[in-house]
């Protein structure tokens, strides 16, 4: 078993106000912007599996605690794409 300090750890992101993230988000932009902050090991933008539209969330998963912590206190309340977002550890499980 990976100790706790090896282990991935995910933020999630969202809109502050209005409607999530903006639907010019994606995948590529996440990495773009976080990678900034530390070693980024997998982007995810959820998008409706039919219409494939954002929901206006998504995941950000650091190759350590230290990283993810970083880019929470550094890109929360950040504008990205014209919206403010909201940055936290995503719940594990």
């Amino acid at each position: 078993q990976a100790a706790r300090s090896e282990r991935p750890f995910l933020v999630r992101l969202q809109a502050v106000r209005r409607g999530g993230l903006s639907h010019d988000t994606n995948e590529v932009a996440l990495k773009d912007a976080f990678s900034q902050h530390g070693d980024v090991i997998q982007v995810k933008v959820i998008c409706h599996p039919v219409t494939g539209q954002s929901k206006g969330y998504g995941f950000v998963k650091f190759s350590s605690e230290k990283d993810a912590a970083a880019a929470l206190e550094k890109m929360s309340d950040e504008v990205l794409d014209g919206k403010n977002i909201r940055v936290h550890f995503a719940n594990s499980g």
